[in-house]
């Protein structure tokens, strides 16, 4: 199992709510195995913090930590954002958000294409990635990840089929 295992067996034992990977050398090999060991192994959430300056904090720049802390508040089971439905009368804001039970019927998408860095390999392609809030707090994503060719822009995803 080795020692991270051991480590994160541990931590299930004593009912730990996070552990945070402070890894300032941005070693992909440990994030891989960390991550991996992490949710598919133990299920115990995990915040990376892989800048190279991670380890100290003057001279960071505020959005930095407000996503650090965004991170570690939904992983506790915090909420980050709302959307304000009723006005003070009580009236829904946008009618459109509501099926006819009178439910919450919105869903919140976000796509991005990722491509490689300037000193990867030539093979090394794009990711295009599509999530989708399934919760009222939009805290919780499905998602869907493709690999396409080096610097392509057109994203050809489908919707997010999350099972929960």
């Amino acid at each position: 199992m080795g020692l991270l295992g051991a480590s994160f067996k541990q931590a299930v034992f004593d009912q730990v709510e996070l552990v945070v990977l402070v890894n300032p050398t941005k070693d992909t090999t440990l994030y891989n195995q960390f991550k991996r060991v992490a949710d598919q192994t133990f299920g115990v959430h995990t915040v990376c913090v892989t800048d190279e300056n991670s380890t100290r904090f003057y001279g960071k720049p505020k959005p930095y930590f407000a996503n650090i802390a965004m991170k570690v508040n939904i992983k506790l089971g915090n909420t980050n954002h709302t959307v304000k439905l009723k006005d003070d009368r009580s009236r829904p804001l946008i009618p459109e958000m509501y099926n006819s039970k009178g439910e919450i019927d919105t869903i919140l998408l976000g796509a991005d294409v990722t491509h490689a860095q300037k000193d990867s390999k030539e093979t090394a392609g794009s990711l295009a990635a599509l999530v989708g809030s399934v919760d009222g707090t939009f805290g919780q994503f499905g998602g869907s990840v493709r690999f396409q060719t080096q610097n392509q822009e057109v994203s050809h995803l489908s919707a997010p089929n999350p099972t929960y």
